[in-house]
């Protein structure tokens, strides 16, 4: 199954999870990867 992005190739490498999010997310589930 192939999923259609409208997203534009130059912005869908711009997007990361906001460090303050991971962060938090971090101290409650010990991440060891963002992926």
């Amino acid at each position: 199954m192939t999923i259609k992005s409208n997203t534009p190739a130059h912005d869908k490498d711009c997007w990361q999870t906001p460090l303050w999010l991971f962060d938090a997310l971090d101290i409650e589930f010990g991440f060891w990867l963002d992926s």
